[in-house]
């Protein structure tokens, strides 16, 4: 983590000013902020100099500040806290109520440990982030009340007074449950393609847009009686006689986006044709420029042979 979050460097600024004390969100309410609503305009002061007017406005600007402050900490989309120097809560957002599914009784005064199964605490601790007094982004694992636990990604962030001490702690949580199943699901679907990619009966081979192989499954290699070090960035042009090649590119295939089932002949290492059914698809990115291609390849020997046959008999 290379930059502090926004709302580390507005707690940062109300510590230096002595305004971070061991109170409730409730008790910090009730000290700082007013029953009016937020945009109506305060009355013209009062006053019998120009000094007292200085200070007058000093003090609105500074009630200003604070409104705007606290505003921000309670709407965040992520929980916020606020710990003591003997890692216990004192304040925290709404958000924060809302993740761990607790009340502000429950919530106050509660240790930090308590949130956290005993492993994902241990694993914390380990960091030494009290002694080391840096900053410190992990994901993790958090506890809600009556709702088993969440996946989140964890900023902690240690505050010192004047004098180096150690006097709270300040720790952003981020709820990631859902792109934690998000990337648990990419896996698996990609785990389900590589699998099917890996074990088809046909040879696939994936080219970039400069015509070269980039990739390919294990039936390419049988096939062809290649290694990977034979396809790898290989041309395609090469894999097919003159003739061939000629007759794929006069289908215009790269216009027409796909080509199904092209009876053709492919060449392996050792230069003997094979007859092949090709189908070829053209990628391309979201402004329509081809990046790509994939080919997948049926090899028809077999087929050709039985037809030869029958024509023959």
């Amino acid at each position: 983590m290379t930059e502090e979050h926004e709302i580390i460097k507005e707690l940062r600024e109300e510590e230096k000013l002595g305004l971070l004390q061991s109170q409730s969100r409730s008790t910090y309410k009730e000290q700082h902020i007013p029953e009016e609503p937020l945009d109506k305009t305060p009355p013209e002061p009062s006053y019998k100099d120009e000094d007292d007017a200085k200070i007058t406005r000093e003090c609105i600007e500074l009630g200003s500040i604070e409104e705007k402050y606290h505003t921000l900490f309670d709407n965040y989309a992520v929980a916020i806290t606020l710990a003591d120097d003997e890692e216990r809560i004192v304040s925290w957002n709404k958000y924060a109520e809302e993740l761990f599914n607790m009340t502000e009784n429950e919530l106050f005064m509660t240790q930090v440990s308590s949130l956290y199964p005993p492993e994902e605490w241990k694993k914390i601790r380990a960091e030494n982030i009290r002694q080391k007094g840096n900053k410190f982004l992990t994901q993790c694992r958090m506890i809600r009340k009556n709702r088993g636990t969440s996946d989140v990604e964890l900023s902690l962030c240690v505050l010192k007074g004047a004098e180096g001490k150690i006097v709270g702690s300040i720790g952003i949580i981020k709820d990631i449950t859902k792109l934690k199943k998000s990337e648990k699901e990419l896996i698996e679907s990609e785990e389900k393609y590589k699998t099917i990619f890996e074990n088809s009966a046909v040879a696939i081979m994936l080219a970039n847009e400069n015509g070269q192989i980039i990739s390919w499954n294990n039936f390419t290699e049988n096939l062809l009686g290649m290694t990977k070090e034979d396809l790898h960035l290989k041309p395609v042009e090469s894999m097919y006689p003159a003739e061939e090649w000629q007759k794929i590119r006069s289908e215009n295939i790269r216009q027409k986006g796909l080509q199904h089932h092209l009876e053709t002949k492919m060449l392996k290492k050792n230069n003997e044709a094979v007859d092949v059914s090709l189908s070829v698809s053209v990628l391309k990115n979201h402004e329509g420029e081809i990046v790509g291609s994939i080919g997948v390849i049926e090899d028809n020997t077999e087929s050709k042979q039985i037809k030869i046959r029958l024509e023959e008999s």
